[in-house]
């Protein structure tokens, strides 16, 4: 195969057949895992900084401490995940052992950013609140706010560290052969699961959205709701945001289970929904708060395209795996 120039048979070989190291499947998840390395250290550094460390590591409740070294490692797992990729990519270097390694330590420190990020900053947040966060509130509706906001969060960080996990594992298995962790062969179930994910972060997202305008207001409010990553003052976008994500899940659903060839409408939905998301999450809300935090702003956007990009990619990834067994029979 020359690779050099893309011709031979460069275009037919996927991680679904016996492959030459270097084969589209190698470079497809060595690129994969290279851009999503990228968007973790951005959000690690994001989180690193707002710790503010220059103010001192033993203040606040939890301790500063905590969210420090959960950005520090994963800045730290982001890095590993970039280096692995880009050599794999650009060097045609990788070492499968060394790749399962550089996993096991995603998944140890991935451990730790998410019980602090997704769940025991929210929970002191919970417990420190003694008044309704919003007029109209009740001060259990406002601790409501803040679950709907863990729950978003999870599905949204369970794609980002996730998603590293999984492109590490398809280029251990592009580069070997193996079917490793089902790589070749659990696509379909990968799309299930991942546009599940999906539809329930547009589900918490719908009931936040409801929520806000049942008891503050539908039109543009005075006052922004805070239920990160739903922030801002248009409860109507969020309810819009949350079905259009969870009806393009339940469609992502069906047309892997189903078996059928992808419309293209399929993936022109996937950028309309995303564009929507994107959106939502980012320049439309934020950019009408008196003062955006832009360093949300950049995590949002990373978080909003891992979310909604694992599902359609492993719908396609099912329909490579279906030609493929069925030009083999």
């Amino acid at each position: 195969m020359d690779i050099e120039s893309g011709k031979g048979s460069f275009e037919s070989q996927d991680l679904a057949k016996p492959p030459s190291t270097f084969n589209r499947g190698f470079f497809e998840a060595a690129a994969l895992l290279s851009i999503w390395s990228v968007l973790v250290i951005n959000e690690g550094a994001i989180r690193l900084i707002n710790t503010n460390p220059s103010g001192g590591l033993s203040v606040g409740r939890p301790a500063a401490i905590f969210p420090f070294l959960g950005g520090l490692f994963e800045v730290a797992f982001g890095l590993l995940g970039l280096y692995l990729g880009v050599a794999a990519f650009i060097l045609r270097a990788h070492n499968a052992k060394v790749t399962k390694i550089a996993m096991v330590v995603q998944t140890v420190l991935g451990y730790y950013v998410f019980a602090i990020f997704v769940f025991v900053i929210p929970s002191f947040n919970a417990s420190n609140l003694d008044a309704p966060s919003l007029v109209g509130l009740s001060l259990g509706q406002s601790r409501f706010l803040i679950a709907l906001g863990v729950l978003t969060s999870f599905q949204f960080c369970l794609a980002l560290q996730g998603g590293q996990f999984v492109f590490m594992a398809r280029l251990v298995c592009a580069a070997t052969g193996r079917d490793f962790l089902k790589q070749k062969s659990g696509a379909r179930m990968r799309a299930v699961f991942w546009n599940a994910n999906l539809g329930l972060a547009g589900l918490w997202t719908l009931i936040t959205g409801i929520l806000i305008t049942t008891n503050v207001g539908s039109g543009r409010l005075e006052v922004p709701f805070e239920s990160a990553p739903n922030v801002g003052l248009l409860p109507g976008m969020t309810i819009v945001t949350g079905v259009l994500m969870m009806s393009f899940a339940i469609m992502g659903i069906m047309v892997a289970m189903m078996r059928m060839q992808v419309p293209k409408l399929y993936y022109a939905a996937a950028g309309f929904v995303y564009l929507f998301a994107f959106l939502n999450y980012t320049i439309v809300q934020f950019g009408l708060l008196p003062e955006p935090p832009a360093g949300a702003v950049a995590l949002h956007a990373g978080l909003v395209f891992m979310v909604v990009f694992l599902g359609p990619y492993f719908v396609h990834v099912s329909e490579r795996e279906e030609q493929s067994t069925g030009a083999g029979m």
